[in-house]
């Protein structure tokens, strides 16, 4: 059986594992996409944004935070732990539809940006 530290660190791998894919596909989107597969770039990364921020705010992580908070005595822990009740805090402040409707706003808006900005000058 895990500690809930244990079970901290495999959910922030976890999520850690989901952001990097979202950060590829966002590289993608921004550097090699087609126009025409912005929406449903946007929706796809407003799923997985979602999907990131259930397992982070889930009523388990409250429950290990606590339990580790007051059991660890290593201060390296102490201080992880530490940074990730500030990340659980700054996201149960958060609704998850919310965070989908973020990632879709801003994910219209790099596109907007993207395709009206002017093409630089040739060199000469």
């Amino acid at each position: 059986m895990n500690s809930a530290y244990e079970n901290l660190v495999n959910r922030f791998r976890q999520m850690y594992h989901l952001q990097h894919l979202g950060a590829i596909a966002g590289w993608d989107q921004a550097a090699m996409m087609p126009a025409g597969g912005n929406q449903a770039r946007g929706a796809a990364l407003a799923e997985l944004n979602t999907l990131v921020h259930k397992l982070l705010t889930a009523p388990e992580v409250e429950s290990w935070l606590q339990e580790a908070q007051s059991l660890e005595t290593n201060p390296d822990t102490i201080r992880s732990i530490a940074e990730m009740a500030v990340e659980w805090r700054h996201a149960s402040a958060m609704p998850d539809d919310l965070v989908k409707a973020k990632t879709i706003a801003s994910t219209h808006c790099e596109h907007a940006w993207r395709s009206q900005r002017p093409e630089p000058a040739p060199r000469e």
